[in-house]
């Protein structure tokens, strides 16, 4: 009898070892997983399980069969096709050695497919009681995140310890979850549990560092090698990255019952190649209020039909038909030029030659040309810290001032007046200083009795402000 018993525990115990269960959702509580994120007791297991569950989150909505109005159902051929057999390319390169990424960097930035392999949009039409918070870049900042988390918590009160949210509550997040800070991994792991507990509710769209190259660059790839140690865990969190940043939206447009304005989000900017009003005009079909549709360039002949004159303006904006659009996405990539608003002004930005930088009026100007101007009263972006930072004030030239002014803590968005609103909501850490700004998010709910956009800014930590 005691061989017996011996014989059992020790096969309960040795199971018990080998088995690792699986994350287990219903007894998740956010100030347990912040506490085990802080101590680094996520196992390896747990984080790989939360993205493939994300993932097949994201992949449900996607396939809803009433979510893409002006696509054929075949669109989900090239996207499975990319899934199953994710950028082999690429992963040639990827699981040798950190090294041997460093050395075939040059190699990777060729591949041609790397930025966007599906690049699309959501437009969501809320009910006229709802509220919506927006969150800029936070950059593995783990710690801005949980403050927000916990104000949403417990001042808020629209979010509980489970994760889930009140009713008629949206999040949405507007890109650069992970690189330049060192908790990446917990930051776009937590996003994801939101996205699994709210599925229609929350909303993480994809920035310019949603990229793989960008993360062997910036510093995200050195996290998961850091913090993975099994070849084949590491492996697969990665592939099951790759595909989150597929399945997220590079663009979204806000909606609301009550009235026919939208407002217009994205990591960096508006995507001049590709006019949005088939999207926002479409109607609902089945009450589902979440639709898509990809983001395609104009076919050629309507592009020389929008932009027909010899204008300098026309001429810049048909040489941008000819990047290819899944090279370089203007909705992850632009930036913002906020002066001189009473003319329109237009280039490429210092970021590189398919990127521009441009003010409100160039985009008036191609709104009008889409003959969308009156159907987005706001734009609101993340991407641009500098422009946050030093918003009305001159940036110095001298690099140890610059460093200087970067470290007082200042607030994390321009003038939410304004039709263009920038929202940086964390400190970020560069190689040798951190640019520091208080935990900022917006609160965007109906203004009565004109059923306008009502926009809030709400700043956390405000001792900290110079």
């Amino acid at each position: 009898m005691n061989k017996i018993f011996k014989f059992t525990l020790v096969t309960f115990l040795l199971f018990n070892f080998i088995y690792i269960k699986p994350f287990e959702l219903k007894s998740l509580n956010f100030y347990e997983w912040y506490n085990k994120c802080k101590d680094s007791k996520i196992s390896e297991e747990d984080f790989l399980d939360i993205i493939k569950k994300s993932n097949d989150v994201h992949t449900k909505t996607l396939k809803h069969k009433n979510s893409w109005p002006l696509l054929k159902e075949n669109i989900f051929e090239e996207l499975n096709n990319y899934l199953t057999n994710i950028q082999p390319k690429l992963y040639e390169y990827m699981f040798d050695t950190k090294k041997a990424i460093e050395d075939e960097f040059e190699n990777i930035r060729m591949l041609p497919e790397i930025d966007v392999i599906f690049p699309h949009s959501a437009k969501l039409i809320t009910p006229s009681n709802s509220t919506t918070y927006v969150f800029g870049d936070l950059h593995g900042n783990f710690n801005d995140l949980s403050y927000i988390l916990t104000d949403l918590i417990e001042n808020e009160k629209v979010m509980y310890e489970n994760f889930e949210l009140s009713k008629n509550i949206n999040l949405i997040f507007l890109g650069d979850y992970t690189d330049r800070g060192d908790s990446g991994l917990e930051l776009l792991t937590t996003l994801m549990l939101l996205k699994i507990k709210n599925p229609n509710n929350v909303f993480l769209l994809r920035g310019n560092h949603e990229n793989l190259v960008t993360n062997i660059t910036y510093g995200f790839f050195d996290e998961i090698f850091k913090k993975i140690k099994c070849k084949q865990n590491k492996d697969n969190i990665i592939k099951q990255i790759a595909k989150s940043y597929e399945l997220m939206p590079a663009a979204f447009y806000l909606g609301n019952e009550s009235q026919p304005s939208f407002v217009h989000l994205s990591h960096a900017g508006f995507e001049i190649r590709n006019n949005p009003k088939n999207l926002i005009e479409a109607k609902i079909q089945n009450n589902q209020n979440l639709q898509f549709n990809s983001i395609d360039p104009i076919y050629k002949e309507k592009q020389e039909n929008t932009f027909s004159s010899e204008s300098d303006i026309d001429n810049f904006i048909k040489d941008c038909f000819d990047f290819k659009i899944n090279e370089i996405l203007h909705s992850m990539w632009n930036d913002f030029y906020e002066f001189d608003e009473d003319k329109i002004i237009f280039g490429l930005s210092s970021r590189g030659n398919t990127i521009l930088r441009h003010n409100y009026k160039f985009l008036e100007y191609i709104l009008k040309k889409y003959k969308i101007e009156n159907k987005f009263v706001k734009f609101i972006r993340g991407h641009s810290h500098n422009h946050v930072k030093f918003y009305n004030k001159e940036e110095p030239e001298d690099d140890a001032e610059f460093k200087k002014q970067c470290r007082k803590y200042t607030k994390g968005v321009t003038s939410i007046n304004k039709k263009v609103i920038t929202l940086i909501s964390g400190s970020i850490q560069y190689d040798d200083y951190a640019m520091n700004f208080v935990p900022t998010y917006l609160k965007l709910t109906q203004q009565w009795p004109n059923n306008d956009w009502h926009v809030e800014a709400k700043y956390l930590n405000e001792e900290l402000l110079d």
